[in-house]
């Protein structure tokens, strides 16, 4: 839940201030870290067929998280939304950080 937090917090930090986020070697704007959720058994957690999202909200103990759709190592933003217990997962999987249109 912790690292979840601190995904959420540098994406608000991104948006509020607008500024590079250089120090993740990140040299454009950057407003999200996508991430995957592994279940325990291993496989990867996947809503409506997506398997990559944005942390949106920490919400008590749940999560929120907007789908993002993958293509050619790049990410857009959805309107599709799920709630999820951290709980509920062993590993989560960071990729680069990066910038996402209409969020």
């Amino acid at each position: 839940m912790n690292f979840l937090k601190v995904i959420n917090l540098i994406q608000k930090k991104s948006l509020s201030t607008c500024f590079p986020l250089t120090f993740l070697n990140c040299n454009k704007i950057c407003n999200t870290r996508p991430i995957s959720l592994y279940k325990k058994d291993g496989s990867i957690f996947k809503y409506n067929n997506y398997t990559v999202f944005r942390v949106e909200k920490i919400i008590s103990d749940t999560v929120k998280l907007r789908a993002l759709e993958e293509s050619n190592n790049s990410f857009s933003s959805t309107s599709i939304f799920v709630i999820v217990c951290p709980k509920d997962f062993c590993v989560i999987r960071s990729f680069p950080d990066t910038s996402i249109a209409c969020i």
